[in-house]
């Protein structure tokens, strides 16, 4: 039995995020607006998130195998939620404004290098790139504490806007005297939801607008 030599130099990063913006009304509360001033309500929540990993290995002997091998694992899950909940008694605003914005990066990067500088060598590289995405960007009104219908004497307005980019880049390189065998998979599972939704009859003295807006790049 003739030993090959063989040295493998795996690499392996993985991360897990969890990030959340939030701005609400609580379930059930009352809430009354009285006397002098503006008495507007402005719910505005933001996330801004940049989620990053980088997996390297390189395998370079002077034998017949050389093996190099790398897994880069990106899981990303952001929320950004502005909201009167269900059940809420809000009286005597002038305006209601909600805004949800949020933007995810997510970069996943796997190299792998397998080189065998031996007479008859055959260099063998693997990489693999995975990102999981999911971003909820949303702006609600929930549902009334019976049937009442919301009032405000200015504006209404509710806007989700949601910007994501996606880049995932896996090389496999690999060379050899006598054969390289390189292998790349770079895979994105991205979920975007965007949405800005009443539950509820509304009624504004001023403007009235709800928009959504969804914007996704994805680069392998």
């Amino acid at each position: 039995v003739e030993a090959l030599g063989a040295q493998r130099y795996p690499g392996l990063a993985l991360n897990v995020a969890n990030s959340s913006g939030l701005a609400r009304i609580k379930g059930g509360a009352t809430v009354t607006l009285s006397g002098a001033g503006t008495r507007d309500v402005n719910l505005t929540a933001e996330n801004t998130s940049d989620s990053t990993v980088i997996a390297k290995a390189d395998s370079k002997v002077g034998g017949k195998v050389g093996i190099g091998a790398s897994v880069g694992i990106n899981i990303s899950n952001n929320d950004t939620i502005a909201e009167v909940s269900d059940g809420v008694l809000l009286t005597g605003a002038h305006d209601l404004k909600l805004n949800a914005t949020s933007d995810n990066t997510l970069t996943t990067t796997a190299k792998a290098g397998g080189a065998a500088g031996g007479s008859g060598g055959i260099g063998i590289g693997g990489a693999i790139s995975l990102a999981v995405a999911s971003n909820t960007t949303s702006v609600t009104i929930g549902t009334p504490r019976v049937a009442e219908t919301l009032s405000v004497t200015g504006e209404l307005a509710a806007r989700a806007t949601h910007k994501g980019v996606t880049n995932t880049l896996a090389d496999g390189s690999a060379s050899g005297a006598a054969a390289g065998i390189g292998i790349a998979l770079g895979l994105n599972v991205v979920n975007d939801i965007t949405t800005a939704t009443t539950r509820r009859t509304l009624n504004a003295a001023g403007d009235l607008g709800s928009s959504f807006r969804n914007r996704s790049g994805f680069h392998q």
